[in-house]
């Protein structure tokens, strides 16, 4: 019977020890206030790249997303309305993460008629760089490159005024 009880006594304590060094390996990634991971992309197109500190100056919404992802694509029209009516004050970003398809997404982006910066995160260091767990995933920067706000999942659009507009000035 002791052995039993010791058993289980080493068992409950390499449980323990296994979720504290799980719970406390890695990072959780940019944080709301940490400037934003900067980066250089190739567009969709692959006519040019974009450096993202290069926007400063406007808020960015940094929209992650992926050719085979219904959700992102229902949020497209979304997006499309807040472009055309922040245009002058805003730049959006969308970064395919790299399971998409580079044809899928220069499909998709002419059939949705995106035009605002369309990137392709072909080796996927800026997903890794955001802590991409799921897509979609947004990220409002203010004019300086600071994370202000992230959302996992789909976003109603007044939800994105309503903090984009804390941003414009």
């Amino acid at each position: 019977m002791s052995q039993i009880r010791t058993f289980v006594w080493i068992a409950v304590v390499l449980a323990i020890v296994v979720v504290i060094v799980i719970s406390q390996s890695g990072s959780s990634g940019p944080m709301s206030g940490d400037t934003a991971p900067d980066f250089v992309l190739r567009s969709v197109d692959s006519l040019s790249d974009l450096k993202l500190s290069n926007l400063q100056g406007k808020p960015v919404l940094l929209v992650f997303w992926a050719d085979w992802c219904g959700p992102c694509n229902e949020e497209l029209p979304r997006l499309k309305q807040l472009h055309n009516e922040y245009s002058d004050r805003l730049h959006i970003v969308s970064v395919a993460t790299p399971d998409s398809s580079l044809e899928g997404l220069k499909t998709i982006t002419k059939q949705q008629g995106i035009d605002w910066y369309s990137l392709y995160d072909q080796e996927g260091t800026v997903s890794k760089a955001y802590r991409v767990s799921g897509v979609p995933e947004l990220f409002l920067l203010d004019k300086d490159g600071r994370i202000r706000m992230q959302w996992g999942g789909t976003v109603s659009v007044s939800d994105l005024r309503e903090e984009i507009d804390k941003y414009i000035k």
